[in-house]
């Protein structure tokens, strides 16, 4: 369960200085996504183009819609050894538009704080503070557990 005041702080409206922290947080040179612009473009230009990019996110996060084109994705396989063969001898990598990545990281930042009480102690992988190695131990140590007990009744 999500608490209301937890929820208000998801779903409450966007911030010009919100979109302005996403966009300087961002790696500059980062590959361009389908558009070419990296967000170095963003960066520099921000007196110019941050008004619309504003208003651009505001729209998502108000209606939902993502226009086509900020949704396109470029995949690139990127070769892991020099001359490649196999597939599974590339690395794929997804190259998006930055205005997705914006909207992207003011989703990531807003759910952040509450993933502890939404995953399940269980769920290891892709929660920071937790290793998929954690449960390698735990279950090696029921087995073992478990072993010493059948061995006391035998």
């Amino acid at each position: 369960m999500v608490s209301s005041d937890k929820l208000e702080g998801l779903v409450r409206n966007v911030t010009f200085e919100e979109v302005d922290e996403v966009v300087f947080s961002m790696s500059p040179l980062k590959a361009p996504g389908a558009d070419g612009f990296q967000a170095a473009f963003f960066q520099r230009n921000w007196g110019t183009v941050g008004d619309s990019v504003f208003q651009f996110v505001v729209d998502f996060f108000e209606y939902g819609v993502l226009p086509d084109d900020a949704n396109q994705t470029l995949l690139v396989l990127i070769p892991k050894v020099q001359s490649p063969i196999k597939i599974s001898q590339y690395h794929p990598i997804s190259l998006c538009t930055v205005l997705y990545k914006i909207i992207t990281k003011i989703l990531v930042n807003r759910l952040k704080p509450l993933l502890d009480g939404l995953v399940s102690q269980n769920q290891v992988s892709f929660v920071p503070g937790r290793q998929i190695t954690d449960n390698i131990i735990l279950a090696q140590e029921i087995m073992h557990s478990m072993a010493r007990k059948k061995g006391a009744k035998a």
